[in-house]
Protein backbone atom coordinates (compact mmCIF):
# COMPACT_ATOMS: atom_id res chain seq x y z
CA UNK A 1 0.00 0.00 0.00
CA UNK A 2 3.14 2.81 0.90
CA UNK A 3 4.27 1.49 -2.76
CA UNK A 4 0.73 2.64 -4.32
CA UNK A 5 1.13 5.62 -2.35
CA UNK A 6 4.06 6.64 -3.65
CA UNK A 7 3.08 6.27 -7.61
CA UNK A 8 0.08 8.24 -7.00
CA UNK A 9 1.52 10.98 -5.10
CA UNK A 10 4.33 10.90 -7.74
CA UNK A 11 2.11 11.21 -10.57
CA UNK A 12 0.20 13.86 -9.58
CA UNK A 13 3.09 15.98 -8.43
CA UNK A 14 4.22 15.45 -12.27
CA UNK A 15 1.25 16.78 -14.09
CA UNK A 16 0.51 19.78 -11.16
CA UNK A 17 3.61 21.29 -12.58
CA UNK A 18 3.14 20.77 -16.12
CA UNK A 19 -0.16 22.17 -16.06
CA UNK A 20 0.17 24.90 -13.59
CA UNK A 21 2.88 26.66 -15.82
CA UNK A 22 0.58 26.45 -18.73
CA UNK A 23 -2.12 27.74 -16.63
CA UNK A 24 0.21 30.87 -15.28
CA UNK A 25 0.83 31.69 -18.86
CA UNK A 26 -2.93 31.50 -19.73
CA UNK A 27 -3.36 34.01 -16.28
CA UNK A 28 -0.32 36.43 -17.96
CA UNK A 29 -1.71 36.59 -21.39
CA UNK A 30 -5.08 37.35 -20.02
CA UNK A 31 -3.85 39.99 -17.63
CA UNK A 32 -1.78 41.83 -20.20
CA UNK A 33 -4.90 41.76 -22.88
CA UNK A 34 -7.45 43.00 -20.68
CA UNK A 35 -4.45 46.00 -19.76
CA UNK A 36 -4.63 46.38 -23.86
CA UNK A 37 -8.78 46.45 -23.64
CA UNK A 38 -8.85 49.11 -21.31
CA UNK A 39 -6.03 51.11 -23.09
CA UNK A 40 -8.41 50.56 -26.72
CA UNK A 41 -11.02 52.06 -24.62
CA UNK A 42 -9.23 54.81 -23.33
CA UNK A 43 -7.97 56.02 -27.09
CA UNK A 44 -11.69 55.03 -28.48
CA UNK A 45 -13.07 58.41 -26.24
CA UNK A 46 -10.00 59.99 -26.95
CA UNK A 47 -10.15 59.60 -30.98
CA UNK A 48 -13.54 60.56 -31.08
CA UNK A 49 -12.40 64.15 -30.00
CA UNK A 50 -9.50 64.39 -32.25
CA UNK A 51 -11.48 63.49 -35.14
CA UNK A 52 -14.37 66.22 -34.03
CA UNK A 53 -12.04 68.42 -34.08
CA UNK A 54 -10.17 67.35 -36.88
CA UNK A 55 -13.00 68.17 -39.27
CA UNK A 56 -13.36 71.50 -37.72
CA UNK A 57 -10.42 72.44 -38.91
CA UNK A 58 -10.25 72.75 -42.40
CA UNK A 59 -6.66 73.76 -43.12
CA UNK A 60 -5.11 70.42 -41.63
CA UNK A 61 -7.81 68.50 -43.63
CA UNK A 62 -4.95 67.47 -46.64
CA UNK A 63 -2.23 67.24 -44.25
CA UNK A 64 -3.61 64.90 -41.68
CA UNK A 65 -5.51 62.61 -44.01
CA UNK A 66 -1.84 61.41 -44.50
CA UNK A 67 -1.72 60.82 -40.53
CA UNK A 68 -5.24 58.98 -41.03
CA UNK A 69 -3.82 56.56 -43.75
CA UNK A 70 -1.14 56.21 -41.47
CA UNK A 71 -3.19 54.73 -38.46
CA UNK A 72 -5.43 53.23 -40.85
CA UNK A 73 -2.73 50.50 -42.06
CA UNK A 74 -1.93 50.24 -38.39
CA UNK A 75 -5.23 49.41 -37.42
CA UNK A 76 -5.64 47.04 -40.30
CA UNK A 77 -2.61 44.90 -39.25
CA UNK A 78 -3.79 44.80 -35.92
CA UNK A 79 -6.64 43.77 -36.68
CA UNK A 80 -5.72 41.24 -39.27
CA UNK A 81 -3.52 39.87 -36.48
CA UNK A 82 -6.07 39.76 -33.88
CA UNK A 83 -8.38 37.72 -36.49
CA UNK A 84 -5.29 35.17 -36.71
CA UNK A 85 -5.24 35.25 -33.43
CA UNK A 86 -8.89 34.49 -32.40
CA UNK A 87 -9.01 31.61 -34.89
CA UNK A 88 -5.93 30.19 -33.16
CA UNK A 89 -7.34 29.98 -30.23
CA UNK A 90 -10.82 28.90 -31.16
CA UNK A 91 -9.06 26.01 -32.88
CA UNK A 92 -7.15 25.39 -29.49
CA UNK A 93 -10.31 25.16 -27.58
CA UNK A 94 -12.08 23.30 -29.74
CA UNK A 95 -9.17 20.64 -29.53
CA UNK A 96 -9.25 21.21 -25.80
CA UNK A 97 -12.54 20.25 -25.67
CA UNK A 98 -12.36 17.44 -27.20
CA UNK A 99 -9.75 15.73 -24.90
CA UNK A 100 -11.52 16.58 -22.20
CA UNK A 101 -14.73 14.58 -23.62
CA UNK A 102 -12.09 11.81 -24.54
CA UNK A 103 -10.72 12.32 -20.65
CA UNK A 104 -14.17 12.30 -18.92
CA UNK A 105 -15.41 8.91 -21.44
CA UNK A 106 -11.77 7.22 -20.14
CA UNK A 107 -12.41 8.11 -16.37
CA UNK A 108 -16.06 6.49 -16.68
CA UNK A 109 -14.72 3.20 -18.07
CA UNK A 110 -11.82 3.29 -15.52
CA UNK A 111 -14.48 4.38 -12.71
CA UNK A 112 -15.64 0.83 -12.19
CA UNK A 113 -12.06 -0.97 -12.36
CA UNK A 114 -11.10 0.95 -9.32
CA UNK A 115 -14.20 0.91 -7.54
CA UNK A 116 -13.57 -3.20 -7.72
CA UNK A 117 -10.29 -2.56 -6.75
CA UNK A 118 -10.76 -0.85 -3.40
CA UNK A 119 -13.71 -3.82 -2.99
CA UNK A 120 -11.39 -6.01 -3.02
CA UNK A 121 -8.84 -4.38 -0.86
CA UNK A 122 -11.13 -3.50 1.74
CA UNK A 123 -12.56 -7.48 1.52
CA UNK A 124 -9.34 -8.78 1.64
CA UNK A 125 -7.13 -6.59 2.99
CA UNK A 126 -5.19 -5.74 -0.68
CA UNK A 127 -7.16 -8.50 -2.91
CA UNK A 128 -5.59 -11.96 -2.12
CA UNK A 129 -5.07 -14.17 0.87
CA UNK A 130 -1.11 -14.53 1.16
CA UNK A 131 -1.34 -17.37 3.96
CA UNK A 132 -3.54 -19.25 1.33
CA UNK A 133 -1.52 -18.48 -1.53
CA UNK A 134 1.55 -19.68 -0.15
CA UNK A 135 0.07 -23.18 1.87
CA UNK A 136 -1.24 -24.28 -1.62
CA UNK A 137 1.96 -25.59 -2.49
CA UNK A 138 5.44 -26.73 -0.84
CA UNK A 139 7.70 -26.32 -3.50
CA UNK A 140 9.94 -23.15 -3.21
CA UNK A 141 9.86 -22.42 -7.62
CA UNK A 142 6.29 -22.29 -7.30
CA UNK A 143 6.26 -19.63 -4.02
CA UNK A 144 8.56 -18.05 -6.32
CA UNK A 145 6.50 -18.09 -9.48
CA UNK A 146 3.37 -17.06 -7.44
CA UNK A 147 5.41 -14.37 -5.77
CA UNK A 148 6.22 -12.67 -8.76
CA UNK A 149 2.48 -13.01 -10.02
CA UNK A 150 1.39 -11.08 -6.92
CA UNK A 151 3.48 -8.57 -7.55
CA UNK A 152 2.22 -8.19 -11.11
CA UNK A 153 -0.75 -8.25 -10.03
CA UNK A 154 -0.54 -5.65 -7.42
CA UNK A 155 1.57 -3.99 -10.09
CA UNK A 156 -1.40 -3.65 -12.49
CA UNK A 157 -3.64 -2.94 -9.21
CA UNK A 158 -1.44 -0.12 -8.65
CA UNK A 159 -0.69 1.05 -12.37
CA UNK A 160 -5.08 1.38 -12.55
CA UNK A 161 -5.45 3.43 -9.71
CA UNK A 162 -3.03 5.76 -10.34
CA UNK A 163 -4.11 6.36 -13.90
CA UNK A 164 -7.50 6.94 -12.42
CA UNK A 165 -6.69 9.08 -10.61
CA UNK A 166 -3.81 10.75 -12.90
CA UNK A 167 -6.59 11.20 -15.55
CA UNK A 168 -9.03 13.31 -12.84
CA UNK A 169 -6.09 15.12 -12.34
CA UNK A 170 -5.42 16.26 -15.88
CA UNK A 171 -8.82 16.51 -16.74
CA UNK A 172 -9.36 19.12 -13.83
CA UNK A 173 -6.57 20.95 -15.48
CA UNK A 174 -7.57 21.21 -18.50
CA UNK A 175 -11.26 22.05 -17.62
CA UNK A 176 -9.32 25.13 -16.14
CA UNK A 177 -7.20 25.65 -19.26
CA UNK A 178 -10.51 25.81 -21.25
CA UNK A 179 -11.72 27.80 -18.90
CA UNK A 180 -8.86 30.28 -19.20
CA UNK A 181 -9.13 30.09 -23.08
CA UNK A 182 -12.49 30.92 -23.19
CA UNK A 183 -12.22 34.43 -20.84
CA UNK A 184 -9.05 34.94 -23.27
CA UNK A 185 -10.97 34.22 -26.28
CA UNK A 186 -14.00 36.95 -25.38
CA UNK A 187 -11.43 39.79 -23.98
CA UNK A 188 -9.94 39.13 -27.46
CA UNK A 189 -13.23 39.40 -29.24
CA UNK A 190 -14.34 42.53 -27.04
CA UNK A 191 -10.40 43.76 -28.18
CA UNK A 192 -10.85 42.95 -32.07
CA UNK A 193 -14.52 44.70 -32.12
CA UNK A 194 -13.37 47.93 -30.38
CA UNK A 195 -10.42 48.21 -33.40
CA UNK A 196 -13.10 47.05 -35.65
CA UNK A 197 -15.37 50.47 -34.54
CA UNK A 198 -12.04 52.65 -34.67
CA UNK A 199 -11.35 51.35 -37.77
CA UNK A 200 -14.77 52.25 -39.11
CA UNK A 201 -14.68 55.62 -37.45
CA UNK A 202 -11.12 56.17 -39.09
CA UNK A 203 -12.75 55.73 -42.24
CA UNK A 204 -15.64 57.66 -42.14
CA UNK A 205 -13.77 60.59 -41.43
CA UNK A 206 -11.13 60.08 -43.80
CA UNK A 207 -13.88 59.62 -45.94
CA UNK A 208 -15.59 62.92 -44.84
CA UNK A 209 -12.11 64.88 -44.89
CA UNK A 210 -11.92 63.71 -48.65
CA UNK A 211 -15.21 64.81 -49.63
CA UNK A 212 -14.11 67.81 -47.92
CA UNK A 213 -11.22 68.04 -49.63
CA UNK A 214 -12.81 67.73 -53.01
CA UNK A 215 -15.18 70.56 -52.09
CA UNK A 216 -12.27 73.00 -51.13
CA UNK A 217 -10.26 72.03 -54.22
CA UNK A 218 -13.70 72.50 -56.76
CA UNK A 219 -13.64 76.40 -54.83
CA UNK A 220 -10.44 77.07 -55.32
CA UNK A 221 -9.99 76.19 -58.80
CA UNK A 222 -13.36 78.14 -59.22
CA UNK A 223 -11.51 81.03 -57.24
CA UNK A 224 -8.21 80.28 -59.42
CA UNK A 225 -10.40 80.95 -63.05
CA UNK A 226 -11.70 83.97 -61.30
CA UNK A 227 -8.50 85.50 -61.03
CA UNK A 228 -7.21 84.83 -64.23
CA UNK A 229 -10.31 86.57 -65.78
CA UNK A 230 -9.91 89.39 -62.69
CA UNK A 231 -5.92 89.77 -64.22
CA UNK A 232 -6.99 90.09 -67.46
CA UNK A 233 -9.60 92.84 -66.68
CA UNK A 234 -6.97 94.45 -64.09
CA UNK A 235 -4.52 94.31 -67.69
CA UNK A 236 -6.92 95.99 -69.82
CA UNK A 237 -7.61 98.97 -66.90
CA UNK A 238 -4.16 99.27 -66.07
CA UNK A 239 -4.13 99.48 -70.23
CA UNK A 240 -6.75 102.18 -69.96
CA UNK A 241 -5.36 104.07 -67.14
CA UNK A 242 -2.05 104.34 -69.15
CA UNK A 243 -3.75 106.08 -71.89
CA UNK A 244 -5.20 108.13 -69.54
CA UNK A 245 -2.35 109.00 -67.71
CA UNK A 246 -0.61 109.73 -71.09
CA UNK A 247 -3.28 112.05 -72.00
CA UNK A 248 -3.07 113.90 -68.79
CA UNK A 249 0.55 114.49 -68.48
CA UNK A 250 0.22 115.99 -72.29
CA UNK A 251 -2.13 118.40 -71.08
CA UNK A 252 -1.17 119.17 -67.58
CA UNK A 253 1.85 120.26 -65.88
CA UNK A 254 3.54 117.28 -65.02
CA UNK A 255 3.62 116.15 -61.07
CA UNK A 256 7.06 116.14 -59.83
CA UNK A 257 7.68 112.45 -59.03
CA UNK A 258 11.32 110.99 -58.29
CA UNK A 259 12.27 108.24 -60.15
CA UNK A 260 11.92 104.92 -58.49
CA UNK A 261 15.07 102.76 -58.75
CA UNK A 262 15.26 98.85 -57.46
CA UNK A 263 15.72 98.30 -53.89
CA UNK A 264 14.32 101.62 -52.76
CA UNK A 265 10.56 100.84 -52.17
CA UNK A 266 8.97 101.16 -48.68
CA UNK A 267 7.45 98.23 -47.43
CA UNK A 268 3.66 98.40 -48.39
CA UNK A 269 2.99 96.39 -44.86
CA UNK A 270 4.17 94.91 -41.87
CA UNK A 271 3.99 91.59 -42.10
CA UNK A 272 5.32 87.89 -43.44
CA UNK A 273 5.21 87.19 -47.56
CA UNK A 274 2.83 84.08 -47.73
CA UNK A 275 2.61 83.70 -51.41
CA UNK A 276 5.80 84.76 -53.89
CA UNK A 277 5.94 85.66 -57.33
CA UNK A 278 5.79 83.89 -60.53
CA UNK A 279 4.32 80.57 -61.22
CA UNK A 280 3.37 78.56 -57.36
CA UNK A 281 1.36 75.48 -56.91
CA UNK A 282 -0.72 74.81 -54.01
CA UNK A 283 0.14 72.77 -51.41
CA UNK A 284 -3.03 71.46 -50.59
CA UNK A 285 -4.60 70.93 -54.02
CA UNK A 286 -1.25 70.77 -56.02
CA UNK A 287 -3.16 72.95 -58.50
CA UNK A 288 -0.78 75.30 -60.43
CA UNK A 289 -1.08 79.05 -60.87
CA UNK A 290 0.14 82.52 -61.13
CA UNK A 291 0.98 85.31 -59.24
CA UNK A 292 2.24 88.51 -60.59
CA UNK A 293 3.03 89.58 -57.07
CA UNK A 294 3.43 88.79 -53.40
CA UNK A 295 0.94 88.37 -50.63
CA UNK A 296 1.54 89.90 -47.66
CA UNK A 297 0.29 87.69 -44.37
CA UNK A 298 -0.60 90.86 -41.86
CA UNK A 299 -3.12 91.52 -39.08
CA UNK A 300 -6.48 92.63 -40.14
CA UNK A 301 -6.75 96.98 -40.28
CA UNK A 302 -2.95 96.99 -40.24
CA UNK A 303 -1.97 100.16 -42.37
CA UNK A 304 -1.19 100.06 -45.73
CA UNK A 305 1.75 102.40 -46.76
CA UNK A 306 2.51 104.21 -50.12
CA UNK A 307 5.70 102.27 -51.72
CA UNK A 308 6.90 105.48 -53.17
CA UNK A 309 5.51 109.24 -53.71
CA UNK A 310 2.80 109.12 -56.56
CA UNK A 311 -0.71 109.85 -57.64
CA UNK A 312 -3.63 107.38 -57.06
CA UNK A 313 -5.09 106.21 -60.41
CA UNK A 314 -7.19 104.69 -58.99
CA UNK A 315 -9.26 103.54 -55.59
CA UNK A 316 -12.37 101.52 -55.49
CA UNK A 317 -13.56 97.44 -55.53
CA UNK A 318 -11.91 94.81 -58.36
CA UNK A 319 -13.78 91.75 -59.04
CA UNK A 320 -11.36 89.21 -57.59
CA UNK A 321 -9.19 91.45 -55.69
CA UNK A 322 -11.70 93.53 -53.79
CA UNK A 323 -11.00 97.05 -52.50
CA UNK A 324 -8.02 97.81 -54.54
CA UNK A 325 -5.50 100.95 -55.02
CA UNK A 326 -3.15 101.83 -57.94
CA UNK A 327 -0.40 104.24 -57.51
CA UNK A 328 1.21 105.98 -60.75
CA UNK A 329 4.69 106.45 -59.98
CA UNK A 330 6.14 107.91 -63.09
CA UNK A 331 7.85 104.83 -64.82
CA UNK A 332 6.18 102.11 -62.39
CA UNK A 333 2.93 101.46 -61.22
CA UNK A 334 2.56 99.47 -57.49
CA UNK A 335 -1.10 98.40 -56.56
CA UNK A 336 -2.47 96.99 -52.91
CA UNK A 337 -5.70 95.05 -52.83
CA UNK A 338 -7.48 93.07 -50.46
CA UNK A 339 -7.92 96.02 -48.85
CA UNK A 340 -10.39 96.38 -45.92
CA UNK A 341 -10.64 100.49 -45.80
CA UNK A 342 -9.22 102.92 -48.96
CA UNK A 343 -8.10 106.02 -47.28
CA UNK A 344 -7.14 107.90 -50.56
CA UNK A 345 -8.69 108.66 -53.32
CA UNK A 346 -8.63 109.12 -57.04
CA UNK A 347 -6.02 112.11 -58.03
CA UNK A 348 -4.46 112.03 -54.61
CA UNK A 349 -0.75 113.08 -54.38
CA UNK A 350 0.28 110.51 -51.62
CA UNK A 351 4.02 110.48 -50.26
CA UNK A 352 5.82 107.09 -49.86
CA UNK A 353 5.50 105.84 -46.62
CA UNK A 354 2.06 107.51 -46.23
CA UNK A 355 -1.05 105.26 -45.26
CA UNK A 356 -3.23 104.54 -47.81
CA UNK A 357 -5.92 101.97 -46.67
CA UNK A 358 -5.58 98.89 -44.03
CA UNK A 359 -5.21 95.25 -44.74
CA UNK A 360 -8.17 93.05 -45.32
CA UNK A 361 -9.68 90.11 -46.75
CA UNK A 362 -11.77 91.19 -49.37
CA UNK A 363 -12.31 89.90 -52.68
CA UNK A 364 -10.91 86.54 -52.95
CA UNK A 365 -8.49 86.72 -50.34
CA UNK A 366 -8.96 83.62 -47.90
CA UNK A 367 -7.18 85.33 -45.01
CA UNK A 368 -5.99 88.75 -44.03
CA UNK A 369 -3.33 89.62 -46.39
CA UNK A 370 -1.65 92.57 -48.84
CA UNK A 371 -1.76 91.46 -52.72
CA UNK A 372 1.37 93.58 -53.65
CA UNK A 373 2.33 94.17 -57.20
CA UNK A 374 4.86 96.19 -58.93
CA UNK A 375 4.32 97.06 -63.09
CA UNK A 376 7.15 98.22 -64.88
CA UNK A 377 7.33 100.49 -68.25
CA UNK A 378 4.82 101.55 -71.17
CA UNK A 379 3.56 97.56 -71.42
CA UNK A 380 3.04 97.60 -67.32
CA UNK A 381 4.58 94.01 -67.26
CA UNK A 382 4.51 92.46 -63.66
CA UNK A 383 7.72 92.48 -61.59
CA UNK A 384 8.98 90.89 -58.59
CA UNK A 385 8.17 93.09 -55.83
CA UNK A 386 10.98 91.97 -54.09
CA UNK A 387 13.20 92.87 -56.53
CA UNK A 388 11.89 96.92 -55.94
CA UNK A 389 11.52 96.65 -52.02
CA UNK A 390 14.42 98.02 -49.59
Amino acid sequence: MRKFAFWAFFFLLLFFFSFSARAQDLEKEISEQQTKLEKLKSEQLKLDQELDKLLKNEKNLVAEIGNLDKQIESLEKNAAQSRAKILQLEAERKELQKEIETLSQKIEEDKEKVKDILVRAYKYNGGVNFWELFATTSDPTQWEEQWFLLRKYYQSQTDSLGRYLEEKEIKEKKEKELAQMIRLELVLKEQALLENEKLAKLKSTREEMQRKIASDKKQFEKAKNELVKAQKELENLIAKLQEDIKKRRESQPPVSITPVKQGRLFWPVQGTVIEGFGERKDPRYGISFYNPGIDIGAEKGSPVFAAHDGVVILAQTLRGYGKTILLDHGDIITMYAHLSEIKVAGGQEVKGGEVIGTVGDTGLAERPLLHFEVRVGSSAREEDPLKWLR
